[in-house]
């Protein structure tokens, strides 16, 4: 018989977690509500419950749209009254954030192939041998 209290994962529980992600809201902050489960616990239900862990990594991609939203809607906005260094570590974060929770949107492009000319064609080398 398994030990440990039984779990109090239930489809209404999960589904909110999965909204307020996709709202922007930190996981930090989301399990800080008195009736929400500690990190650790959602961490184990998306080892454990492969159908949760597929919306949980859906929820954090469109967390990402949603905290460029509001990186766009700051950097838009005045920021009279606010110290521009603090402004630009705030923009900086969410960019951050953003890149690595949806890199194929917001994150930096890398080219990794292979040669030196357009369309990765390697770099033609021409040996002229003289007498």
């Amino acid at each position: 018989m398994p030990g440990g209290r039984p779990s109090i994962y239930n489809e209404e529980l999960a589904e909110e977690i999965c909204d307020r992600l996709a709202e922007g809201e930190s996981l930090r902050s989301i399990v800080k509500d008195w009736y929400m489960p500690c990190h650790k616990t959602i961490y184990r239900w998306i080892d454990e419950n492969p159908a949760f862990g597929a919306r949980y990594a859906k929820a954090r991609e469109r967390q990402a749209h949603a905290l460029a939203e509001r990186a766009a809607a700051m950097a838009a906005g005045t920021f009279e009254g606010t110290d521009p260094a603090f402004a630009r570590l705030q923009l900086d974060a969410l960019k951050w954030m953003t890149g690595k929770l949806a890199p194929k949107h917001y994150g930096d492009k890398v080219d990794v192939s292979v040669g030196g000319q357009e369309g990765g064609t390697p770099v033609a080398t021409v040996i002229k041998w003289e007498k």
